[in-house]
C-alpha cells in the first residue's frame, strides 16, 4: 500500500537534527520543522555559525533514530536554512522523474460515482475504476505524461463502525531526461491550478510522493497552502463534475491545451484566477482582483489583432502633441503673473501625461472588453446578463478602491448588487478560461446549470436563457388567450390538450381542475400514484388515446415565455414529442384491443423494483 507511512501536509512536524552539507561537512545541530502556516526548515542555535555554509543550496539532515532528510534549493538566512524542497531520504541527484501528487478534495471529487456494498459479515465501498492517461510535450519539447491512480479500501474498526480510505493520486512522469526541483515545484503548481479551476474551489497539496527509476519512494515536502476550511468537493457541489469529463472524454483536451505553447501568456492568469478562489479577505478587494484579472486577461486576448505604430512614427507623434501644447499654452501669455505660474503647472503635467500614451489602437480597457465581449458566444452572454452598464460599474468601483477611495455602492449600504456582478464578472472570466482550455459554450451551459455551485447561485443568471441553451426544457406553442389563462393558474401542474390542425396547445380548463383537487386530498392508499394515473380514471378514452407527464416544459406565445414549475400533463401527445428523452418514459398509452392503459417505462421499473424487494423478503 503506498500510503503505509502516509504524512499529512498539515501535521505539525518537528525533529532533532544532525545538518550535512552535500560534500559532508558537518554544518551543525538543529530542528528540523514542517508547518503548514510557516515556511518549513532547520533553525539553529544562536551559538552556531553557519554563514560561511551561505553558498550552499544543498543539505542533508540525520534522524538520531536513523534516516535522513535531504533539503534542496536552499537559502542560509542568519541561522537558519530555508529550503524550497524537503525529500524524505536521500536525494543526492536533485533529479525526479515520476511525481504524484495527493490534492486536498480531489480523491472525494473523483468518487462521485462510488457506492457502498452491505452484507451480514461487512461494509465494501466500491467505485468504477475509471482513469486517465495522457501524453503531453512541455514548453521545450520533451515529452512527459499526467494519469492517475486509485485507491479504495474499507477497514473494520468495531462491529459497526468501518473506516474508508479513498485516494486518487495524480501522477507525472516525464519521458525524457528529469526534472529539476524547481521544475517539479512548477509542475506541481501547474496541475493544482488545473483542479483547482475544474473544482471552482480552493484545491491545497497534501502529499506528494517521488519515484526513481528503480522504484524507490521518497516523500516530497515544500511550502503549499491547505485550506483549514472545509470546502464540500463531492461532485453536485463543484463547478465540474469528474464523472462528466470521463463520460466526454475530456480530459486529454483540458490538459492539452494547458500545456500548450500558445496558453504560455494567459497561463498568469489562471494562475492567480486559482489563488484567488482561496481568497477570504474584504468583499470589496476581491472585486478588484477580479476586474484587475479581467483587465488583464482582455489585454492578452486583444493584443492577436492590436495595431501599433513603428516607434519612430509613434515618438514623432507624442514630440508633436507636446509641441501643440506649447502653442496652445502661448495663447494664454496676456493673463496675469498668478494665472500664467497656474497655467504653467497645468502644462506641464498634461505633457508629462503624453509620456503615458499608449501606443495600440484600443484606447481602454473598456474598448478591450467590448472587444474579448464581442467574440463571446451569444448564449453565454444571455445567461451570464452582465450589461454595459453594470461593466461601468464595476470599472468605477476597481478605480476607486485602488486608490484607496471609498467605493460607490449603488443601493446605499447594501451590497447585494456588487456581490451579483462581481459573480457575473467571474463566471465570464472562467467561461473564457475554460474555453481556452478545450471546452466548448454547451459544456460551459452544463456547468452554469449547476446552482449548487455558489458563484453560480449568486450570480442571478438569466434562468430562462439557461434553460433554453441547456435543452432540458420543452416549449409548447399556445396562442394569447391560453398563454394568459396559464399564467393565472396558482397551482403548478397544468393539463394541455394538443391541437393537431395547428400544432398548438390549448389549457384544458375541466383536467387542471381535476389534478388540483387530487393533489388537494393529500396522501392516501386509494389514491393514484401519480397525474397520470388521476387522469387515467377521469378523461374519456374515445377522445383521448395517451397522457404524457413532462416535468421540465415552458410555454410560448411569440417572443414571451412563462416555465410551469410543477410541470405538465398532455392529452393526446404527438409522437415527436412523446419520444423525445424529456419525458423520463412517463406516457401512458391506451390499448384499445384490451381496453386498457399500458403501463408507462416509469411504472414498469416501480413494478421491477416492488418484486426484487419482495424476493429480498422472502430470504
Amino acid at each position: 500500500m503506498i500510503f503505509n507511512n502516509y504524512i499529512h501536509f498539515l501535521d505539525e512536524e518537528t525533529f532533532n537534527v544532525k545538518v550535512f552539507s552535500k560534500s559532508g561537512s558537518f554544518v551543525g545541530e538543529g530542528e528540523l520543522r514542517f508547518s503548514q502556516k510557516f515556511q518549513s526548515g532547520v533553525s539553529f542555535g544562536f551559538s552556531a555559525n553557519i554563514i560561511k555554509f551561505k553558498d550552499n543550496t544543498h543539505f542533508r539532515c540525520e534522524l538520531p533514530e536513523g534516516g535522513c532528510y535531504t533539503l534542496i534549493d536552499c537559502v542560509v538566512i542568519n541561522n537558519s536554512i530555508y529550503p524550497k524542497l524537503i525529500v524524505k531520504g536521500e536525494n543526492k541527484s536533485e533529479e525526479f522523474c515520476n511525481v504524484s501528487i495527493l490534492l486536498q478534495g480531489v480523491s472525494q471529487w473523483m468518487d462521485s460515482e462510488g457506492c457502498f456494498e452491505i452484507s451480514d459479515l461487512d461494509i465494501i465501498r466500491n467505485r468504477e475504476q475509471k482513469v486517465f492517461d495522457v501524453e503531453l510535450l512541455d514548453i521545450d519539447g520533451g515529452k512527459f505524461s499526467i494519469s492517475c491512480e486509485h485507491w479504495c479500501e474499507t477497514k473494520r474498526q468495531k462491529a459497526n463502525n468501518h473506516e474508508v480510505n479513498i485516494y486518487t493520486m495524480i501522477t507525472c512522469e516525464t519521458k525524457s531526461g528529469f526534472w529539476s526541483a524547481p521544475q517539479v515545484i512548477e509542475l506541481i503548481h501547474e496541475i493544482k491550478t488545473i483542479f483547482t479551476l475544474l473544482l471552482g474551489f480552493p484545491v491545497g497539496v497534501e502529499y506528494v510522493l517521488d519515484r526513481d527509476e528503480s522504484g524507490k519512494m521518497q516523500s516530497v515536502y515544500f511550502l503549499s497552502s491547505i485550506s483549514d476550511k472545509n470546502y464540500s468537493t463531492e461532485s453536485q457541489y463543484c463547478f465540474v463534475s469528474s464523472a462528466y469529463l470521463f463520460e466526454n472524454d475530456k480530459w486529454g483536451d483540458v490538459f492539452s491545451c494547458f500545456f500548450d505553447k500558445k496558453s504560455t501568456d494567459f497561463r498568469n492568469v489562471w494562475y492567480k484566477v486559482a489563488g484567488l478562489m482561496s481568497y477570504e479577505g474584504s468583499w470589496e478587494y476581491e472585486i478588484l482582483a477580479y476586474v484587475s484579472l479581467v483587465d488583464r486577461y482582455v489585454s492578452l486576448y486583444a493584443k492577436a489583432i492590436d495595431k501599433k505604430l513603428p516607434d519612430k512614427k509613434f515618438k514623432k507623434v507624442r514630440r508633436s502633441i507636446r509641441a501643440l501644447l506649447h502653442e496652445i499654452r502661448g495663447g494664454f501669455a496676456k493673463d496675469s503673473e498668478e494665472s500664467h505660474a497656474e497655467y504653467d503647472l497645468i502644462f506641464e503635467s498634461i505633457a508629462r501625461q503624453t509620456l503615458g500614451l499608449g501606443n495600440s489602437k484600443f484606447s481602454s480597457f473598456a474598448e478591450k472588453f467590448e472587444y474579448a465581449l464581442s467574440e463571446t458566444d451569444g448564449v453565454i452572454k444571455g445567461i451570464i446578463d452582465l450589461s454595459p452598464e453594470d461593466v461601468a460599474h464595476l470599472i468605477k468601483f476597481r478605480n476607486s478602491v485602488a486608490h484607496g477611495d471609498d467605493p460607490k455602492i449603488k443601493n446605499g449600504n447594501n451590497i447585494s448588487y456588487e456581490v451579483v456582478l462581481s459573480n457575473k464578472l467571474k463566471l465570464l472570466l472562467l467561461y473564457w478560461l475554460y474555453r481556452d482550455i478545450g471546452f466548448s459554450d454547451m459544456d460551459f451551459v452544463v456547468f452554469l446549470d449547476n446552482w449548487f455551485h455558489p458563484s453560480v447561485r449568486k450570480a442571478r443568471l438569466n434562468k430562462v436563457a439557461l434553460d433554453r441553451a441547456s435543452g432540458k426544457y420543452l416549449y409548447l406553442d399556445v396562442n394569447k388567450t391560453n398563454f394568459s389563462k396559464a399564467k393565472s393558474y396558482r397551482f403548478g401542474c397544468l393539463v394541455f390538450d394538443y391541437v393537431k390542425a395547428s400544432d398548438t396547445y390549448r389549457v384544458n380548463k375541466k383536467h387542471t381542475d381535476d389534478i388540483e383537487k387530487w393533489y388537494s386530498r393529500g396522501i392516501s392508499p386509494q389514491k393514484p400514484r401519480s397525474v397520470e394515473e388521476e387522469l387515467m380514471s377521469v378523461v374519456d378514452t374515445l377522445k383521448v388515446r395517451n397522457i404524457a407527464y413532462v416535468g421540465s416544459v415552458y410555454i410560448k406565445h411569440e417572443k414571451e415565455v412563462f416555465k410551469i414549475n410543477i410541470g405538465a400533463c398532455i392529452l393526446n401527445c404527438p409522437d415527436y414529442i412523446s419520444s423525445s428523452n424529456l419525458f423520463f418514459d412517463r406516457l401512458r398509452v391506451f390499448d384499445y384491443e384490451s381496453d386498457q392503459w399500458l403501463p408507462s417505462e416509469f411504472e414498469k421499473g416501480i413494478a421491477m423494483a416492488n418484486l426484487d424487494a419482495r424476493a429480498v423478503d422472502l430470504n
